[in-house]
């Protein structure tokens, strides 16, 4: 019998059978950039999926379609690996909303698709691990959103006018009154903006729009919101420069911030993002994160410098514990791993969820 996910000859009698067949008639809607792409797809997705669209989404590991969830491999899938998922799930959609990744790009992964809206983020300091330097990643992007000849529109922040500019695109700057009555962090504005004008460009109506987008609680680890006593405590995914100063940069310099990076990655990265949490962050604990084969001792030092301003608690579950117990008035972040249920660790997954943890701990001490 032939193993139809080890085979991508299979695979590709599969795609090319379905795209020929179907591609035109599907409606597709890609988000790319350094933050947000996971939330404003699933922003598009659950509103969409709410006025009862035939809508899948496809990124962060996984594919969604109908209550269904499909674990995939990458953020950005090949073509044919998409089309034998469609396939092999009994998958037909009229809508995909997809996340878009610098490492799909740069790998040609995306390039047989044909988008019909464009949507970026914003764009920063990511991934230089794989693209070396911030010039070859924000290349990365540009290419992409210039070369997407088919989109009827691109949709960029107007900071980048100067940077990226074609005829198709259409400069944007987040309206945040429409979002303070929201229930979520301020740093979410940009993810719902971006949501919101990509929705408007679908015909919905503002006001239709912005009701539907309220009722919308992601609940997946970004700006994932616990309350406990007189705090928050705030499970995100931010792992990286930008959407560490995005989130941490607020008027409330009265918080603790628990958070690691992770091995065989971006080491420039590490140093700045501890600086960024000293500035914004009464109390900051270091800790695990996704270590891989990396040695944790290095990363915490990268991260710290030896600055004695800096908790070091290794286990990440102790860190978490130590916040909750010793300062009570506080509000908590707790940034990295967001619904990651595993501490990668020399090779080994270790069983652990941020906000699982979070709860228990709070069950079990009668908090």
């Amino acid at each position: 019998m032939i193993n139809l996910d080890n085979d991508p000859l299979k695979r590709y009698f599969l795609s090319f059978n379905y795209i020929y067949m179907n591609y035109d008639k599907i409606l597709t809607i890609a988000i790319t950039g350094s933050c947000g792409k996971t939330s404003t797809t699933l922003y598009i997705y659950h509103f969409l999926k709410k006025k009862n669209m035939n809508v899948c989404y496809v990124g962060t590991h996984k594919i969604l379609y109908n209550d269904e969830e499909i674990t995939t491999k990458n953020t950005t899938l090949e073509i044919d690996k998409l089309t034998y998922y469609f396939k092999k799930y009994n998958i037909f959609p009229k809508i995909i909303v997809m996340e878009v990744s610098s490492h799909g790009i740069n790998q040609a992964r995306i390039n047989n698709f044909k988008f019909d809206y464009i949507g970026l983020s914003n764009l920063g300091h990511e991934h230089l691990d794989f693209h070396l330097n911030v010039a070859n990643y924000h290349q990365v992007k540009k290419a992409f959103i210039l070369s997407s000849i088919y989109a009827k529109k691109i949709f960029v922040p107007i900071s980048y006018k100067k940077m990226i500019k074609g005829k198709k695109i259409h400069y944007y700057k987040v309206i945040e009154k429409y979002f303070t009555s929201f229930e979520c962090l301020k740093y979410d504005y940009q993810n719902l903006f971006l949501a919101f004008i990509i929705l408007k460009s679908l015909k919905f109506r503002k006001k239709d729009i912005l009701s539907t987008l309220k009722t919308i609680h992601l609940n997946n680890g970004r700006g994932e919101i616990i309350k406990h006593n007189n705090r928050k405590i705030i499970i995100d995914y931010a792992h990286h420069v930008e959407s560490f100063d995005t989130i941490l940069n607020d008027s409330n310099y009265n918080k603790v911030v628990i958070f690691g990076c992770g091995g065989n990655r971006d080491v420039s990265k590490r140093p700045i993002m501890g600086k960024i949490a000293l500035k914004y962050c009464k109390y900051v604990i270091v800790t695990k994160d996704n270590s891989r084969n990396e040695d944790i001792n290095k990363i915490i030092q990268d991260i710290t410098l030896n600055d004695p301003r800096f908790i070091v608690i290794l286990n990440r579950g102790e860190a978490i514990k130590y916040a909750i117990d010793n300062f009570k008035d506080l509000d908590i972040y707790i940034l990295g791993k967001a619904d990651e249920n595993y501490i990668e660790e020399n090779k080994t997954m270790i069983p652990f969820n941020d906000k699982n943890f979070v709860l228990e701990y709070i069950y079990n001490n009668k908090y």
